[in-house]
């Protein structure tokens, strides 16, 4: 028996999708329906550079696609620990066979939500336009079953796309997949400190991750104070005004001295070097 007509829909589709996808980046697949986890396709961007009046692509940022027909809210709660243990970008495709464009959607909201709410047992993934994104998961507060993750659009690229519009494309893609490692990476790092895209807010989280490392964390930032105050120090910057700064994050380091005996060495002697530079 054959399969249904649907399965073939369903890969005629991604094969569209994977030829579009192409047009700006290396793209792979799973080789079997089986070690399909959550992603379709996995793509790395590429830029293309002029040697000799040849065109070269030149690989830049990896990230994994999942590719659907509509716009409609998806259940992919048969995923989860696929998505929360994902170390590279996500994004969503939309495929519009009608006019052969496929519409990209970020999963830039994925790492605070995982850093938030911790486990899950229902996760729906909703893209979206994003004007039309009030807020990055739902919901933002309280324990529930149920969780759907904003996936907001990022661009529309086609078969028929330019030269120039292609490479407009792969610097947008490059850009986001940039901005989500970084949230990857904070996420990582244990740091709890989420910087929106446009650089104009920042969402921090507390809880029970957060509560077993903030501490260390600002060590680790009086540390790193204190060791560009050296440099400064030593090289051309204005030393009085070293010095006063210097004086602030002294007093903090010695009040802390009083009230923690677990202050880590590294600080302690960041801190005595510095203290010697000075005198």
């Amino acid at each position: 028996m054959t399969a249904p007509y649907r399965f073939k829909k369903g890969w005629d589709r991604e094969k569209l999708a994977e030829y579009i996808l192409s047009l700006l980046s290396f793209v792979a697949k799973p080789s079997t329906v089986s070690d399909d986890l959550g992603s379709d396709l996995y793509c790395t961007l590429f830029r293309l550079e002029k040697k000799l009046d040849r065109d070269y692509p030149f690989p830049l940022s990896s990230f994994a696609i999942q590719i659907k027909s509509n716009k409609r809210k998806f259940n992919f709660s048969s995923n989860i620990n696929y998505l929360q243990y994902l170390e590279i970008p996500f994004f969503w495709g939309v495929l519009n066979e009608n006019d052969k464009q496929l519409s990209v959607f970020s999963g830039e909201n994925l790492p605070v939500f995982f850093s938030h709410v911790g486990e899950v047992k229902k996760l729906y993934i909703k893209p979206l336009e994003r004007n039309k994104m009030s807020d990055p998961y739902d919901p933002m507060e309280g324990r529930q079953l149920n969780y759907t993750v904003m996936f907001p659009k990022i661009l529309k690229v086609g078969v028929d796309s330019t030269k120039e519009e292609l490479n407009k494309s792969v610097g947008e893609l490059q850009k986001y997949c940039s901005f989500i490692h970084k949230y990857i990476s904070t996420r990582k790092n244990e740091e709890y400190i989420f910087e929106s895209y446009n650089g104009q807010s920042i969402r921090i989280l507390a809880g029970p991750g957060s509560v077993n490392q903030y501490r260390n964390n600002f060590m680790m930032r009086l540390a790193e104070n204190f060791y560009n105050l050296e440099y400064k120090y030593k090289s051309n910057y204005d030393k009085k005004k070293i010095i006063e700064e210097f004086n602030i994050y002294e007093d903090t380091y010695k009040k802390i001295l009083k009230v923690y005996d677990d202050v880590p060495s590294y600080l302690n002697i960041i801190y005595s070097k510095l203290k010697k530079v000075l005198l």
